[in-house]
């Protein structure tokens, strides 16, 4: 029998944290990999959905814009105006997530064309009286002086 048994039993219970350490980080490692597999598989950003989200946020801003160009002028039907705007507004909502969701790279231009046409969808639900989009501004501005517009180049 041993003099020191304690010494024995401490040599005992560090090789079995060795052990254990060991594997844990192993089935950590294993863990991350399955992860990063599992993400790059079922990303739903994808090129493709990156390309279908900007272009569906540019669509929505860009009809926004032409209600509230319409809104500042006074021409067409106010409540159908409004109809559309609340749709536009509602459609930027549960856009946003998705927006939120993208790659770093594409956020900023999104939530830019995103806020545009929230700020335009409010003027016109607010019936002239809240904040205009910076787009919106200068257009009236250039309406103010004479300047004219082609709509064809939303």
């Amino acid at each position: 029998m041993s003099r020191y048994p304690i010494g024995r039993y401490f040599f005992q219970i560090a090789r079995l944290i060795l052990i254990v350490t060991a594997s844990l980080a192993f089935v950590t490692q294993q863990a991350i990999t399955m992860a990063e597999e599992y993400s790059s598989n079922n990303d739903p950003m994808t090129e493709v959905g990156v390309n279908n989200l900007r272009s569906t946020v540019h669509q929505l801003s860009n009809e926004a814009f032409s209600l509230a160009k319409q809104a500042a002028q006074g021409t067409d039907d106010a409540q159908e105006r409004g109809r559309k705007a609340r749709d536009i507004d509602r459609q930027l909502d549960n856009l946003l997530p998705q927006i939120q969701a993208s790659p770093a790279n594409e956020q900023a231009i999104l939530i830019q064309v995103w806020n545009d046409a929230r700020l335009d969808t409010s003027y016109i639900l607010s019936g002239g009286t809240m904040p205009t989009s910076t787009r919106l501004s200068n257009y009236l501005e250039d309406v103010r002086q004479g300047v004219e517009h082609n709509d064809q180049f939303k």
